[in-house]
Formats: C-alpha cells, structure tokens, sequence
C-alpha cells in the first residue's frame, strides 16, 4: 500500500471511528428511562389514587348509612314497642326518626355519585395502566436494542482503535504529522481521492500530468484547489 492510500485507509478509519464514538455517546445518553415511561408512569398513578379516594368515599358513606339504619330501626322499635307514652316525647322521637330518614336519603344521593365517580374512575384507571404497560412494553424493547447496539458499536470501536494503532506504526512520522495538520484544517478531511479527473471533495478538474503522477508516484502530491493530499484508488 502505497503511502497516500495508507492515509485515506487511515482517514476512513478515524470518520468511521468518530462516528461509531458519536453513536455511542447518543446510544448512553438515550438509556434509561424515557420522559414518555415517567409521564405514563405518572398518570398512572394519579388514576390510582383517585380511584382510592373515591372507593374510600363510597366505603365511608356506605359505613354511614348502615350507621344510621341502624339508629332508625332502633327508634322506629320503640316507638311501636308503646313503652314511651308521653306525646310529647313520641313526636319528638317522631322527629328524630324523621329527620334521620331525611338524612339517609342524603347520604343515598352521595352514594350514588360516589359509585358513578368510582365507576368513571375505574375506566381512567384501567385506560392508564393499559397506556403505562404499553410504554413500559416499548421501553425494555427499546432498552433491549439500545443495549445491543451498545455492545456492537464498542466491538467495532476497540476493532477499529487496534485498526489504527496497527496502522499509524507503519507510517513515516513527518506523513502522519502532515496528514493530521491537513485534517484539523480541512475539516476531517486530509485526503480526497482522484475521480475522473477530478477532486472528488473540491471537485475540481486536475491537469492530466498531476493525474498521472498521483496514479505513479508514491509521494504527496496536493490538490492545486483544496490542498488535499491525493489518492488513486482505482
């Protein structure tokens, strides 16, 4: 391998090496959990606690009503059991029996809203855990491939090190130190390869003798637009 095909072999390695680093650095900063796991995650929990809070309701009521049922019959036994006599002591327990049957259907009407309210929310409830189960599902498999790609983007990169070390060896130091000054200032970019006679980064058309001598010759030889060092691959 002549030396301005070592350098393009060496430059296509380090794009690729940057690259893969690149890659890396997004597959890394992506695992993890996803804004869209916590917000599912979140609502979830939300529908929790107000299906609770509504089912903690209805139990409330339900315990009072049964309270006050309860304290109905009591009262409503002694006053068919003719042990109180006095008229004005039975139509005030009259009054109480009353109102405690005035307060129960209070109690019924709110109930009633507190099973609706428990049965909106079980729906918003089982919505949220579906929604969370989904994501969480789309999540592990996205961890799952993130995790693979990981893995195979840190194999090519240790291959594609020892690939350059292995290389960087073989060449001169003055070459390597002008071919890293070419690619700090062009860009990445310190060789171009000769393509129907032409730059193939610039683009320019190369007099037929600067062709012919980068097809013969192993030295560098500079492209008279860009001055890139170029490379005859065919």
């Amino acid at each position: 391998m002549n030396l301005p095909r070592a350098l393009y072999t060496l430059q296509m390695i380090e794009l690729d090496l940057e690259a893969k680093q690149r890659r890396l650095h997004e597959v890394k900063a992506t695992l993890g959990e996803t804004v869209a796991l916590r917000s599912a995650r979140e609502a979830m929990k939300q529908a929790t606690s107000e299906l609770e809070r509504w089912k903690k309701r209805q139990q409330e009521l339900e315990w009072e009503i049964r309270s006050l049922e309860q304290r109905i019959a009591e009262l409503e036994r002694d006053l068919l059991s003719g042990r109180v006599r006095n008229p004005k002591e039975l139509g005030g327990m009259q009054a109480n029996v009353e109102s405690l049957h005035h307060r129960r259907r209070e109690l019924e009407d709110r109930l009633l809203e507190a099973m609706v309210h428990v049965e909106e929310h079980t729906l918003r409830h089982h919505e949220a855990v579906t929604l969370y189960q989904r994501a969480e599902t789309r999540w592990r498999e996205d961890q799952a491939r993130l995790n693979e790609e990981q893995s195979a983007l840190q194999r090519e990169i240790s291959r594609l090190h020892a690939e350059r070390e292995a290389l960087i060896h073989r060449l001169a130091p003055d070459a390597l130190s002008e071919y890293q000054r070419l690619r700090q200032r062009r860009n990445g970019y310190a060789v171009s390869e000769v393509r129907h006679g032409a730059c193939r980064i610039c683009g320019v058309t190369l007099p037929t003798s600067l062709v012919q001598a980068v097809r013969q010759r192993e030295e560098l030889i500079y492209c008279s637009s860009c001055g890139r060092i170029l490379c005859a691959l065919d």
